[in-house]
């Protein structure tokens, strides 16, 4: 069968468009609802994220409001700095005497003791007593190793001996020979 069209080609054409407007109403109306519901759903995860925010802001408020509760811990801890620093400067030039007679005591030889001792700014002196094995020799082995056990001390400087004498000590029949001696020491600070 054959068609034939008696209407004019721009009535046939402007009917083409007019078929065709129905689907671009229906795309215009599908994009157009895409685009709210896109806006809507942005709208949401903004609403979702200032609410968010909001509660981490105020979870800031309150970690500041202890922080500054602590605070006054932070002021007392530079004032007990301070107060540190102040007292070992204050005792820096301090000689701590008990820990320097302490270490006196546990480096003198067994066979020697401290008679005296007498201690001053410029240092210390030791008036001591040693035993001695034998009066006729000439040698002080025991002040020797005094005085090298007392040179390895830190606190103490330029061990010299300044005395040295042999002499007995005798209560009746009983007699023993002994070393009087004298040393003089410089104290570190």
């Amino acid at each position: 069968m054959v068609r034939i069209n008696l209407l004019p080609p721009e009535i046939t054409e402007k009917r083409k468009y007019e078929s065709m407007f129905g689907v671009v109403l229906i795309v215009g109306i599908v994009v157009l609802a895409l685009v709210f519901a896109g806006y809507g759903w942005l709208e949401f995860q903004v609403g979702t994220k200032q609410n968010e925010l909001q509660g981490r802001q105020t979870q800031a408020a309150q970690v500041l409001a202890q922080a500054e509760a602590f605070s006054v811990f932070e002021q007392r801890e530079g004032v007990l700095d301070q107060r540190l620093a102040t007292a070992q400067l204050a005792l820096s030039g301090r000689v701590d005497w008990g820990r320097l007679v302490e270490e006196l005591s546990l480096v003198l030889p067994d066979d020697t003791w401290v008679v005296s001792m007498r201690c001053t700014e410029a240092g210390l002196t030791l008036s001591c007593v040693a035993l001695d094995d034998d009066l006729t020799s000439s040698d002080h082995k025991a002040v020797a190793r005094t005085l090298i056990r007392l040179s390895q001390l830190e606190q103490l400087n330029n061990v010299w001996l300044s005395t040295s004498t042999k002499s007995v000590l005798s209560e009746g029949d009983w007699e023993q020979p002994i070393i009087t001696f004298s040393v003089n020491t410089g104290v570190e600070r």
